[in-house]
């Protein structure tokens, strides 16, 4: 996707632009902005989405600074450095005098607008649908966000271990702390259950509680079983537990009209879902008929069924996924690496990659390239991932690295 392309790209349907770093991501996301602003949309209209604040700031200055300098070309017709400007004006030079001062409104308030445009976290987002349209998606009109909901989920637990251990007997007590040896350990696997919300509890035990205490309750430590019944109860345990504060944490929150980060994305994918979920998702495309995600490979299942409710399979809007596969893996980062490969095998997914490398020398691109084009699949999920070789940039040239006067090998 060259700088042609880019100015040739078809804002509608859905299309995802993968990016290696240094590629120029955010340059691509600057100028797709200011081809929807020549397209017609202002500011309040595109949605532009990335995963933390300080990420949605640079967007931010990067975008107005680039309609400026578009701005500045078009009225002044000199040609600059920039590649994409210089095919943006020669295009404009084939306008007539009417159509270019139009172009050159659009921007013009595009500028004014700026204040007004959604450049956002994916939270931020989730929470103004769910303020702007609070009786389609069946919320409080204001609800105070908190930014961290521990001691919701600490106080359900400890109910819920008050009221399932408390009355149990010294044997059945004695077989339930063997497999959950302290409330100290059903917090912490309880926390990993609420970082991993794809992972689910195993073994899936249709027993209760209750009924496996009473099956086992004199069942011996020598017994090939005793692991096994172990593994039951704690697996039964972390599931009654997770049922039972979920709907606790849930009732709690709303009374006190408080709302988690993650509450915000999961009340408004079950907003979307309902039987009037297809109302607010019109509502929303309305609001926002075309939309950009940056960092796309850290999007979780449900913030991609999210965008996907709204955007997919839809003729009259615009959505441009851009990120780096090859990140989807930092699952300490919130990385999905599923979720991205469901993505990218949409069959209506159009799929672009940045080729040109912008920050490193050739010789580091070219031993970059050659050991991952050793192999046909480099990476294990192939089916999705591929290694897109880059080029290095030509003022890349001159750069190396030199140790004692000698230019270091790249690799």
């Amino acid at each position: 996707l060259d700088a042609r392309a880019c100015l040739e790209f078809d804002l509608n349907g859905v299309s995802l632009i993968e990016a290696s770093a240094g590629t120029g991501k955010t340059y691509t996301i600057a100028n797709l902005y200011l081809r929807h602003i020549l397209d017609g949309r202002q500011p309040s209209e595109i949605l532009v989405v990335s995963f933390t604040n300080a990420a949605t700031d640079e967007l931010h200055q990067r975008i107005q600074a680039r309609l400026y300098q578009a701005l500045k070309t078009l009225e002044t017709g000199l040609a600059p450095e920039d590649e994409f400007l210089q095919l943006l004006l020669q295009q404009h030079r084939q306008l007539d005098a009417e159509q270019q001062r139009r172009d050159e409104r659009l921007i013009q308030y595009a500028l004014r607008s700026m204040d007004e445009a959604m450049i956002s976290t994916i939270h931020g987002f989730c929470h103004a649908a769910l303020q702007d349209h609070a009786l389609l998606s069946n919320r409080q009109f204001e609800s105070e966000i908190v930014t961290n909901d521990d001691h919701y989920w600490e106080q359900a637990l400890k109910d819920w271990w008050r009221l399932n251990t408390y009355p149990l007997s010294s044997k059945a007590w004695s077989l339930f702390n063997q497999a959950v040896p302290g409330f100290g350990h059903l917090l912490g696997w309880h926390r990993l259950l609420r970082q991993h919300r794809r992972d689910g509890i195993l073994p899936d035990v249709p027993s209760s509680l209750e009924q496996l205490l009473l099956q086992h309750v004199d069942i011996d430590a020598s017994d090939e079983d005793h692991a096994s019944v172990l593994r039951d109860l704690k697996a039964r345990a972390l599931c009654e537990a997770q049922a039972y504060a979920s709907q606790r944490v849930a009732l709690d929150k709303q009374n006190a009209a408080q709302l988690a980060y993650q509450d915000q994305l999961d009340l408004l994918l079950a907003a979307l879902q309902q039987a009037g979920g297809e109302r607010l998702a019109q509502r929303l495309r309305t609001r926002f008929p075309v939309a950009m995600i940056d960092e796309f490979q850290d999007t979780d299942k449900v913030q991609f069924e999210i965008f996907q409710r709204l955007y997919f399979q839809r003729e009259d809007t615009g959505l441009t996924l851009i990120g780096d596969p090859k990140q989807a893996i930092y699952g300490f980062r919130g990385g999905d690496i599923f979720t991205y490969i469901e993505a990218r095998q949409d069959p209506q997914l159009r799929v672009f990659a940045l080729q040109t490398n912008w920050r490193s020398q050739p010789g580091l691109v070219n031993a970059v390239n050659h050991v991952f084009t050793r192999r046909s699949d480099p990476f294990i999920y192939s089916q999705a991932i591929e290694f897109t070789t880059a080029t290095a940039a030509a003022v890349n040239d001159d750069a190396s690295l030199s140790i004692d006067g000698q230019v270091a090998p790249a690799m």
